[in-house]
């Protein structure tokens, strides 16, 4: 799991668990299933402040391996038994999280990243074994056709959102092959947010006239995009009250009636690649007379009860001690 950084943090690929850092395995090529006698460098990352005289450890399913305490960890000619879960750490680190490899033998694999985020490009490869070339390839995605190509054997999306993740399967031939058969290959992708859906509050509430007002737009950056640029714009009733920019917040020093209404923010990347709208926020102004009178009518209530309670209290008591009274 990953430690909770906010919206100005610095993590540099490292995620904070309390005083622990916990560094990240990623894939070069950056595809999680390969064929057998591939070549796949895996890489444990951690910030540049952090990366000095570091050892490095790397383990698989949970047994440690060889590496001459290397960043890198490189799988020159994979087997069908370099298949795994890997994961590295470092003298200054805890065990990062576990990423599979799949090395696999046949005819045609679909290869797809481990996981992508928000705003990032994504590209699907049909990928055939050793020398070979596909040809005739459709891509579908949760049983859906999404594209079909003569000779193109790569799907590419410029930039993904979370509706890009599920199912992918492509299906192809082999020009070489004197067969007529298809073959077929599918795979999972995982697409995680770059930034929470933004929450809007109101620092102190109720409003009144005169009084000052600052409404705040709450996000949470991915870890692995901790210096992503976030800009927050305001609106009130749809229209903007505070353009894009890098403040998180919307103030106004003196309210007044007129700043009541529905308030929401949104918050976007610098490159508007992603871009994400708060839930309504309700904003009501009292007014200071208006709230004048009321705790005047409530003090003024206060006081009338009593009076009767007091009252009642007398009567009572004179109807018991009176010589008519039933005593």
């Amino acid at each position: 799991m990953y430690g909770v950084v906010t919206t100005g943090s610095n993590c540099n690929n490292l995620c904070f668990l309390g005083a622990e850092v916990k560094p990240e395995v990623s894939f070069t090529p950056s595809w999680r299933k390969i064929f057998t006698k591939e070549t796949v460098t895996l890489t444990c990352n951690v910030a540049s402040t952090a990366q000095g005289h570091q050892g490095y450890s790397w383990y698989k399913d949970g047994s440690q391996r060889n590496t001459k305490h290397s960043r890198s960890y490189i799988i020159k000619t994979a087997h069908v038994s370099d298949s795994g879960n890997y994961q590295c750490e470092t003298t200054s680190s805890v065990m990062s999280d576990a990423v599979r490899l799949d090395v696999t033998y046949g005819w045609v694999i679909l290869q797809v990243p481990y996981s992508v985020i928000e705003g990032d490009s994504l590209a699907l490869r049909c990928h055939a074994w050793g020398d070979f070339s596909v040809k005739d390839t459709t891509f579908y995605k949760d049983s859906e056709i999404i594209q079909f190509s003569a000779s193109e054997f790569l799907y590419l999306v410029p930039s993904v959102n979370m509706d890009t993740g599920g199912t992918y399967k492509c299906v192809t031939s082999l020009p070489q092959d004197l067969s007529s058969d298809n073959y077929t290959d599918e795979g999972f992708v995982s697409v995680q947010e770059l930034f929470s859906s933004p929450e809007i509050n109101v620092r102190q509430y109720p409003m009144i006239e005169e009084g000052g007002m600052t409404i705040r737009c709450n996000t949470t950056l991915n870890p692995r995009r901790a210096n992503t640029k976030l800009e927050f714009a305001f609106y009130k009733n749809t229209r903007t009250v505070q353009g894009f920019g890098i403040s998180s917040e919307y103030q106004v020093n003196s309210t007044g009636l007129q700043h009541a209404g529905d308030y929401t923010c949104e918050v976007k990347t610098s490159t508007n690649t992603v871009k994400k709208k708060s839930p309504v926020l309700k904003v009501q102004i009292h007014g200071t007379h208006k709230l004048q009178n009321i705790i005047r009518l409530t003090l003024s209530a206060g006081i009338t009860v009593t009076a009767l309670c007091v009252l009642f209290h007398h009567v009572k008591e004179e109807n018991i001690t009176s010589p008519g009274g039933s005593g």
